[in-house]
């Protein structure tokens, strides 16, 4: 797949967990901002999920960062990092969407690399699936 610079126009964010222990001795995760970029988000269709006694319906996407420095190619994937998107100018509601990695790709040539991370909407909070 073919880039050009005008692709990667989604600034986002992304963080990184941390476990922490709480007042009562239980083990939860926090989120701390670790690195900005430059992205190209094609948002995929998502899926219906039966689990835990509630039905979950994640949505997907596929985000391309071009130029890979030393903090990107350190994000991989599940309750390590997750990426928080601003939405659309003007939402009523919370301006950030959270997306938890599920797996990443390097491609391109050796010159020209490219790393596309897979994100769900899915949380990630639970310290019970690390």
């Amino acid at each position: 797949m073919s880039y050009h610079i005008g692709t990667f126009n989604e600034k986002i964010n992304i963080q990184k967990s941390s476990e922490v222990i709480d007042a009562m001795g239980g083990m939860r995760l926090t989120w701390s901002d670790y690195c900005d970029a430059w992205a190209s988000i094609e948002y995929k269709e998502g899926g219906t999920d039966v689990s835990d006694m509630r039905m979950n319906s994640p949505q997907y996407a596929e985000m391309t960062f071009r130029n890979i420095g030393e903090n990107l190619q350190k994000v991989t994937g599940k309750q390590l990092f997750r990426v928080i998107v601003p939405n659309e100018t003007g939402a009523a509601t919370d301006t950030r969407r959270y997306w938890n990695i599920n797996s990443y790709t390097i491609h391109g040539e050796k010159y020209n690399r490219y790393k596309t991370i897979f994100c769900s909407s899915e949380s990630v909070d639970d310290i019970r699936n690390l």
